[in-house]
């Protein structure tokens, strides 16, 4: 038996399971498709540098990576909101979309759960758009034919839950 950990954004992740490459992925998504187990469910929440004022800027900065599976969902909060907003990461690169973002030249969204240093939740008291709720979702769960893949799942069902 060998054990491999990736990590990647949840397109890529999705990618690699349905192609055959990975027994087991978490991901992200506000709905799972066919297969997907929830493990866990929260509402994103804004986050900043620590004692940040970017989110105080208009238009908005905003440091979320082109490929991220919050995108979508944080600009559209903004837009229905009427707040204008510019496109600070111009990059499909997570990493610097958090760097970006702990220096406090931008803003980004982020799970509650997540805990970073160089990042926290901005206390907006409404002056931001509430964000929509995601899920972390399991696939490889109900695999029959890979007992291997079934433990882990099993483990990963009870470590998040």
């Amino acid at each position: 038996m060998q054990l491999k950990i990736s990590s990647a954004q949840t397109f890529s992740l999705r990618e690699q399971f349905e192609r055959g490459l990975q027994d087991v992925v978490l991901t992200t998504e506000r709905i799972p498709s066919p297969g997907g187990t929830i493990v866990s469910s929260q509402p994103l929440i804004w986050t900043g540098a620590e004692d940040g004022y970017a989110w105080k800027k208009r238009p908005l900065p905003l440091g979320i990576s082109k490929t991220c599976a919050f995108r979508a969902s944080v600009t559209k909060a903004l837009d229905d909101a009427g707040l204008d907003w510019i496109d600070i990461v111009n990059s499909t690169d997570v990493i610097a979309a958090e760097a970006m973002t702990s220096a406090d030249l931008c803003i980004g969204a982020e799970l509650g759960c997540v805990k970073d240093s160089g990042r926290v939740p901005i206390n907006h008291r409404g002056q931001l758009p509430e964000l929509p709720e995601f899920s972390i979702v399991l696939y490889g769960a109900d695999n029959p034919g890979n007992q291997l893949a079934k433990t882990l799942s099993e483990y990963l069902l009870r470590a998040y839950g």
